[in-house]
């Protein structure tokens, strides 16, 4: 019998490090609900210009706070409302009075609108449907020269698991976002 139990404990050990990969269980999605920019936090270096490139680890040194946004994926990340009832960016300086808000959306499925915001400034922009393409949109802003914040809000949500029963996804997600810059 004392020969038996290293034994035992191995097995179970591998029923517990196995046990969650079957396929019947859902996929676990990356999710970042604040992102604040410690120092331990990935940075990258970049202008407000350059912009946001969410197919990078992290997020630019111009950013103090990232709130609404999943998770790392291979073309970039979601809005997700599960998160933040908006995408928020706070910047570490003011956005210029006048500026454009540039949004490189990867491919999506169901055109929808969405409400770019800095300060009391509102904006719609319609997402269209769109191939295996990137699309740009160029969206004209103004402000005060104070606000230091920019918020997307996606006014139809998705969620994987309602259309499809078999996903665990449970995400209210939004628009994939594959970039976004600020020009002057």
């Amino acid at each position: 019998m004392k020969n038996l139990r290293p034994l035992f404990v191995l097995g179970l050990l591998l029923v517990i490090m196995v046990g969650g990969c079957g396929p019947s269980q859902a996929p676990v999605y990356p999710q970042v609900i604040v992102w604040s920019g410690k120092p331990n936090e990935a940075r990258y270096a970049a202008t407000p210009q350059e912009g946001i490139d969410f197919r990078k680890d992290g997020y630019p040194d111009f950013l103090a706070e990232v709130s609404g946004v999943s998770g790392l994926e291979t073309w970039g990340r979601w809005t997700d409302a599960a998160m933040g009832s908006a995408a928020t960016f706070r910047f570490r300086q003011p956005l210029p009075k006048k500026f454009t808000v540039q949004i490189v959306v990867h491919s999506i499925s169901v055109a929808q609108i969405v409400k770019v915001r800095v300060g009391t400034s509102e904006k719609e922009v319609t997402i269209q449907e769109g191939g295996a393409a990137p699309t740009t949109y160029d969206v004209p802003m103004e402000s005060d020269g104070t606000a230091d914040s920019l918020a997307i809000t996606s006014m139809k949500l998705f969620i994987p698991h309602e259309h499809n029963p078999n996903s665990a996804d449970v995400r209210k997600l939004g628009i994939p976002l594959q970039a976004l810059k600020i020009l002057s």
